[in-house]
């Protein structure tokens, strides 16, 4: 692999040892996929810093790298943590647990990353078309690539880390404009106009495409909300989290009818054939849970909430809304009159990352969220669209 002499000074340890041992991870991950050179990156998001996550290993690496007085070279934000301090009493967490998350977060702001615990960092930085980023977490990964044209694999949280300190990742995979190129052209038939629906298209295309880069030519309601659905679904069920969704992604010029290798039809049988998939029979239990907000919900969102329940017509009490602590500082005003309301807003964290006090049943609009409850939390779960 080729490597310039800065990167050489980085990988022999004359700019330090965290640096060191940063740049010899890259460049071996790097060699493994075939990389001739590294690429430098403009921001990095740094997943697994949940401690219900990572566990005592993951915070004694972090520990280590801390040790050896890493710091990052450029932009970077935290994905969310177990935990939100001011409302520890819905929350199953221990003591114990709750000052090792705390460890976590505070030896990442010391390495310099910012304490942003979302995973929705493109609302604190846009990030540009063309531009090089690390970052890992899924859903996050998938909008960049699909709605923002910028760059970036799927990263493990370590990886993340290390492109941080470093400010390079390999260049291979998604950040060369060749594996971008839609090999599969998707015909959707059914409008897709809601959340739901948006989460089913990308978590069934996902599994349908097999990695390889899809067009899809859809009725989409491209708002806020559709296009996190579907980027979020979408990284769930594929290994390349990057889609062309024609009106919408940036690089839709690179579409070119010769390279497309296999056709696909999406009907409304598809749809309903993923949801009775995913979701748990209706058993009109009582203990139900309802939760909305993954990905963390936006200002736009959380006001769209709010109107709806303000004027009657979706009920509010009980409901568990995540968002960060950006945007919640942000709408804090509208946050409050949804609390007033008896909605429980929560930052910093969500259901999959915590142990979120859920009563059996949930009831969530994101396949994403339903996904990953039924299998790491064991609930039964169902979809619904929030209005």
């Amino acid at each position: 692999m080729y490597l310039t002499r800065l990167e050489e000074k980085m990988l022999n340890g004359e700019l330090g040892e965290a640096v060191s041992i940063a740049m010899k991870a890259i460049v071996k991950v790097g060699e493994i996929l075939g990389a001739s050179r590294l690429v430098e990156i403009t921001h990095s998001h740094i997943s697994g810093i949940s401690y219900l996550n990572i566990g005592d290993p993951g915070l004694e690496f972090i520990e280590y790298l801390s040790s050896k007085n890493a710091r990052v070279r450029v932009f970077s934000t935290m994905n969310p943590s177990s935990i939100d301090e001011d409302k520890i009493h819905i929350f199953n967490i221990s003591k114990e647990e709750l000052a090792k998350q705390k460890k976590i977060v505070e030896l990442l702001v010391k390495m310099g990353v910012k304490p942003t615990l979302t995973c929705t960092p493109y609302y604190i930085r846009k990030p540009k078309l063309g531009e090089h980023l690390a970052w890992g977490e899924s859903s996050a990964v998938a909008y960049a690539n699909i709605v923002f044209g910028a760059r970036t694999n799927k990263e493990g949280g370590p990886l993340a880390l290390f492109a941080a300190i470093t400010g390079r990742t390999y260049y291979a995979g998604l950040h060369l404009e060749e594996n971008r190129i839609p090999k599969v052209y998707i015909k959707v038939n059914t409008r897709i106009d809601n959340a739901v629906k948006a989460g089913l298209l990308g978590y069934y295309i996902g599994e349908v495409v097999r990695g390889k880069i899809p067009y899809i030519d859809a009725t989409i309601l491209y708002d806020e909300s559709t296009l996190k659905a579907f980027s979020a679904a979408y990284a769930t069920s594929t290994t390349t989290p990057h889609a062309l969704l024609k009106g919408v992604s940036p690089e839709e010029k690179i579409y070119d009818k010769e390279f497309i290798e296999e056709r696909i039809i999406v009907d409304e049988k598809e749809l309903i054939e993923t949801l009775n998939k995913l979701v748990d029979q209706d058993t009109n239990e009582s203990r139900k849970t309802l939760f909305i907000g993954c990905p963390h919900l936006g200002i736009s969102e959380i006001h769209y909430i709010y109107d709806l329940a303000s004027k009657g017509k979706i009920g509010i009490e009980g409901i568990i809304i995540s968002t960060s602590r950006y945007v919640y500082e942000k709408a804090k005003n509208i946050i409050a009159k949804l609390e007033s309301l008896g909605a429980i807003v929560v930052k910093d964290t969500c259901p999959i990352v915590s142990r979120l006090k859920i009563k059996d049943y949930l009831i969530t609009n994101s396949v994403k969220a339903a996904f990953y409850m039924k299998r790491l939390h064991k609930v039964k779960v169902m979809l619904r669209d929030v209005n």
